[in-house]
């Protein structure tokens, strides 16, 4: 594998990485600037922004010919802030990345599918409840960013470049209609099961885990 490959496939995942080379994209910026912007668009939503990571970005693109130094440029008594631009191998690698992005799902890890795949380790009633509560926060928060969505649109700003928020809405909605399932079916009594010292789903987890257990080792023995 070259390096040019290696380096793609090294950082399809580092997200700071696009929105660097994306915001240079538009206009030779100092890292202030793209700062700034990812704050304004909220992008910072989507890519976490940490002035650390950003400056450590620009600097890996710089030294690996992606960006490179435009100038420098003084507003008022500010320090002095260098500019810098993308090169033609950096919109190469930034119109790759988005390609790449756009086209091929990938598997995530969130925090909450984790917590599901070991709910049955706490009791049902409390899962509704706690069920119950993300959802409140949810149906806030879906609000919250479906009135900012409609603000955006009421001063002109075009659905193009509200898409993520849009995105982000529907995401909002479709959870909270999953969850009104899940918990339909906790009421309903379909995600329990009744065994004879009523330990209900626990007890069928523990079961599953002694079976796959023993079918792991029986397989090391062949």
């Amino acid at each position: 594998m070259t390096k040019e490959k290696q380096i793609h496939r090294r950082n399809t995942r580092n997200l700071m990485w696009l929105a660097v080379l994306a915001l240079l994209h538009e206009q030779p910026m100092h890292p202030y600037e793209i700062a700034v912007l990812m704050k304004q668009r909220e992008i910072s939503f989507s890519i976490k922004l940490n002035t650390g990571i950003l400056y450590a970005t620009i600097n890996s693109l710089l030294s690996d010919g992606y960006i490179s130094i435009k100038g420098t440029e003084r507003d008022g008594n500010l320090p002095e802030r260098t500019v810098y631009q993308l090169t033609p191998k950096g919109a190469e690698l930034c119109i790759s990345l988005l390609r790449d992005l756009l086209q091929n799902p990938e598997k995530e890890y969130p925090r909450f599918a984790a917590g599901l795949a070991f709910m049955a380790h706490l009791q049902p009633e409390e899962v509704e409840s706690l069920l119950s509560a993300r959802e409140a926060q949810l149906r806030q928060r879906f609000e919250v960013e479906r009135a900012k969505l409609e603000v955006s649109r009421s001063e002109g700003i075009n659905d193009l470049f509200l898409i993520e928020n849009d995105y982000s809405v529907a995401m909002i909605d479709a959870e909270i209609k999953w969850l009104n399932s899940v918990q339909a079916n906790l009421k309903e009594g379909k995600l329990l099961v009744q065994t004879p010292d009523g330990l209900r789903w626990k007890a069928l987890v523990e079961d599953a885990s002694k079976h796959q257990l023993k079918t792991l080792s029986q397989d090391k023995e062949i």
